[in-house]
């Protein structure tokens, strides 16, 4: 996947993430903490700390894509991911 599509995507996926969290009226403190106390890292102990979450979800940071996957499973959402074939 290039650059700009994987850019597309992450933006999509950071919005989505952002509106779910705002409609849940959870800060970005609170959903942070729910990362740490909850264990929904793939890998145990993983986590964000309120710092991480504020930088990714203003911009000023990019997530990887394990770090969108917590994000989302944090706010109770699920990213599909689609594998399709390279048009060459």
């Amino acid at each position: 996947m290039n650059n700009f599509k994987q850019f597309q995507k992450k933006k999509t996926i950071l919005r989505k993430i952002a509106s779910a969290r705002m409609d849940a009226g959870i800060s970005m403190r609170a959903a942070s903490q729910m990362t740490q106390k909850s264990g929904s890292g793939k890998r145990k102990g993983e986590q964000l700390s309120p710092s991480a979450w504020s930088l990714i979800e203003s911009g000023r940071r990019w997530p990887t894509w394990d770090s969108l996957f917590l994000m989302a499973k944090t706010l109770g959402l699920d990213i599909q991911v689609e594998v399709t074939s390279r048009d060459r």
